[in-house]
């Protein structure tokens, strides 16, 4: 399984550096943006699990769980909770990546985009499985932790989660792919043997 081949891989130790760097900084540095005072906010660093799970593959995904143990230690947040929050952004970026690439493998080999409707839909589809996964693994640590009612707790880390995917997510993916590609940080065209 790729989880562990990539270790193999010096290109992609890179990347998981990189994942994990920019999920840290990204959770410490931007401040949630709010749409609707006292309702509702985006958090930005939940824009980074499945475009980095999609270009990084597994990379991506060990970076989202690194970082977020980092983000909570440099907040002094640090607690039992923490296993969960690693866990579910492990998930919300694995997750998307190994379905989108279940569903390419038959179609073809191509960069991820979402230049085609179909593709726009993919992502956004698995985007909302991966927060909905996510919001599920850490609301139940949380409830484990703290005894915080689970489903308040579930529906506000899903919304944050849908938001930040789509709010921060979806435009950095329209983006990022022609960058990656150019320098050659593409997962699959680092591992290509251990894919093929």
């Amino acid at each position: 399984m790729e989880l562990r081949r990539m270790w193999h891989y010096p290109q992609m130790i890179v990347l998981f550096a990189v994942s994990t760097a920019a999920f840290a900084l990204v959770s410490l540095f931007c401040s949630d943006f709010t749409l609707i005072p006292g309702y509702s906010s985006v958090r930005p660093v939940n824009g980074l699990p499945v475009t980095l799970g999609l270009l990084f593959g597994p990379a991506g995904a060990f970076g989202c769980a690194a970082g977020n143990v980092i983000g909570d230690v440099c907040r002094h947040e640090l607690n039992w909770a923490s296993i969960g929050g690693a866990v579910g952004n492990f998930l919300f970026a694995w997750i998307p990546y190994r379905l989108w690439y279940v569903r390419e493998y038959r179609v073809g080999r191509v960069l991820p985009n979402i230049f085609s409707w179909q593709r726009l839909g993919a992502f956004c589809l698995l985007s909302a499985l991966g927060a909905a996964v996510c919001a599920l693994v850490v609301s139940l640590s949380i409830v484990l932790v703290s005894g915080d009612p689970f489903w308040d707790t579930f529906g506000l880390i899903l919304g944050n989660n849908l938001l930040g995917a789509y709010v921060v997510g979806l435009p950095l993916f329209a983006v990022l792919p022609i960058l990656v590609n150019a320098i050659g940080a593409y997962w699959r065209t680092i591992m290509r043997r251990s894919w093929e």
